[in-house]
């Protein structure tokens, strides 16, 4: 996909999940990934047919650049039988072909871990990728994970997408210090904080990297969250949030 045409499908995305946060017809909260999407389609523009991705509770923007199905995902939303889960998974169970979700912090890590090497053991040439947070950089399952994955060297891709908030908790507050990831694991271990126009062709060149030799990879990326942690909820002062805005590299390609 052309850099213009990625950038579109990230505003289209940014501006579904606009719209939901003020549907009052959607019952309930859920998450959305607003000043994240351009992780999303750059990450999925850069993977193939066979490949498997685990999102997580804040991952209507990974579906949405896999799948392209806006109206099943708004459908499931509300409940509606044709919603992309029948209208049961909701917000944070999504499923498509390759595509699987859960709200469970880290809980889809070792899943994940699993498909990998399923693929090494029969020789496929697919990646897995698997989203988190860096709130969910303090569950003992990821490490456990992070020391399988680089002891049997399988092609698993570890996105870590730092909004630096965990819920309502600022980064430095929960954040363990482990030093460098590279240097702790051993994994090529990558960070993605400025050059967004960059992404593209790092990411699909590193995804192809750990395609090719059939080992881990985590790529790091740091951007701002827009939105509330869920519906309706946010803490930050509204100067704070305009000031997010204005600065975001998304909303400035408008």
């Amino acid at each position: 996909m052309e850099h213009e045409d990625l950038v579109k499908q990230a505003l289209a995305i940014r501006d579904f999940e606009q719209k939901i946060l003020a549907d009052p017809t959607i019952p309930g909260t859920f998450h959305t990934c607003l000043g994240q999407e351009w992780t999303a389609v750059c990450v999925m523009n850069a993977l193939k047919k066979g490949d498997v991705i685990f999102s997580n509770h804040r991952g209507h923007g990974h579906y949405l650049a896999w799948t392209g199905d806006f109206d099943g995902l708004l459908a499931e939303l509300k409940g509606k039988p044709n919603g992309c889960c029948g209208g049961i998974g909701g917000s944070q169970h999504l499923h498509a072909e390759g595509f699987y979700s859960n709200g469970i912090q880290g809980g889809m890590v070792p899943i994940a871990a699993g498909v990998a090497m399923g693929f090494k053991r029969r020789k496929q040439k697919n990646v897995v990728v698997c989203f988190i947070g860096d709130g969910t950089m303090g569950q003992g399952v990821v490490y456990e994970t992070m020391n399988f994955i680089d002891a049997f060297k399988v092609p698993l891709i570890i996105v870590i997408e730092a909004n630096a908030w965990a819920m309502y908790t600022q980064q430095q507050e929960f954040y363990p210090v482990i030093g460098n990831i590279a240097d702790t694991f051993g994994m090529w271990h990558q960070f993605y904080d400025s050059y967004p126009n960059e992404w593209p062709r790092k990411i699909k060149a590193n995804i192809q990297l750990s395609r090719v030799n059939q080992e881990p990879y985590i790529m790091e990326f740091w951007k701002n969250r827009l939105g509330p942690h869920s519906r309706g909820k946010e803490t930050r002062s509204k100067e704070e949030l305009e000031r997010l805005w204005a600065e975001d590299w998304l909303e400035q390609q408008r």
